[in-house]
């Protein structure tokens, strides 16, 4: 299982199974050896190895990123069996490699889907929420600013708002850019401690400091596009997390959640102004 979805509204967990080719839902509260209270696979489903599943209780659907059909499918949240999907988008034109997230916000009538591929177009690619078949995406951001060039996984939509969350395992090694714009850190007191700790950091292969592949949860809008940096950023040496494979929010608590394999867990970060409406002002961390 590579992936776990929380529909708040009706109190469902949503788990993608790349093994059995299924997306099995469970109650809220299921505990032990509990059945779930429905499964979407078979033949007529589309699902070949589901990595990534996320819900949309606003619309109703259950989107399902599957990298071996190298496609989205979506279908009705109450699907079960084997169903076919409501609609699918896939094709060259996507450009979908290795799909590891996948997002939809009714508000914004928007899909967002992280995919990447070694040497080929990795990043966020947005969608019209209805859009079907082998579709461009209509924007993507992607590029070395971004920060999305490695491995990065999990994708979270904050609708209220209007933002995107991208959960970043590792930062690639990095592009030629100002250390400013790479490292994404705004003061130099801040540029100055990362300096003094890249001069004594470990070396990774190739003799790249390892904190410089470091991962973040980074934070865009939801109308960002090309290579653009995070708006919003968490990482560094403070953060006590060299990547994250997964993230979650809570607006009303002012925390934002990621899952880290370096320590095996999860880590809650207190972070209010992220959750600003709209026209506030905003700080970058």
């Amino acid at each position: 299982m590579h992936g776990v979805a929380y529909d708040a509204m009706h109190d469902e967990i949503i788990v993608p199974v790349a093994l059995s080719g299924a997306i099995l839902v469970f109650r809220g509260g299921a505990r032990g050896n509990e059945p779930p209270i429905r499964v979407i696979q078979g033949s007529d489903t589309g699902l070949i190895r589901p990595h990534t599943a996320n819900v949309d209780p606003v619309s109703g659907e259950i989107l399902a990123g599957d990298p071996s059909a190298r496609g989205v499918l979506v279908f009705d949240r109450l699907a079960h069996g084997n169903v076919k999907p409501k609609r699918v988008i896939a094709g060259p034109k996507t450009q979908f490699r290795e799909i590891v997230g996948v997002a939809s916000d009714t508000k914004h009538n928007t899909i967002v889907v992280a995919s990447r591929a070694p040497g080929g177009p990795s990043g966020l690619f947005i969608f019209n929420r209805l859009d079907q078949g082998d579709v461009a995406p209509r924007r993507t951001i992607a590029g070395p600013l971004t920060g999305a060039l490695g491995r990065f996984r999990q994708v979270s939509i904050d609708s209220e708002r209007g933002q995107i969350y991208l959960a970043v395992q590792a930062f690639r090694v990095q592009e030629p850019t100002p250390q400013k714009a790479a490292d994404l850190y705004e003061s130099e007191t801040s540029l100055s401690k990362l300096r003094s700790l890249i001069e004594d950091a470990p070396r990774a292969r190739g003799g790249v400091p390892r904190l410089l592949q470091a991962g973040f949860i980074g934070v865009w809008n939801i109308d960002d596009s090309g290579n653009v940096p995070p708006r919003m950023i968490i990482r560094g040496p403070a953060v006590r997390a060299g990547g994250f494979a997964g993230v979650a929010f809570n607006p009303d608590a002012g925390e934002v959640y990621g899952v880290s394999g370096d320590i095996n867990g999860y880590l809650t970060y207190l972070v209010p102004q992220f959750f600003q409406k709209p026209g506030a002002a905003t700080a970058r961390r």
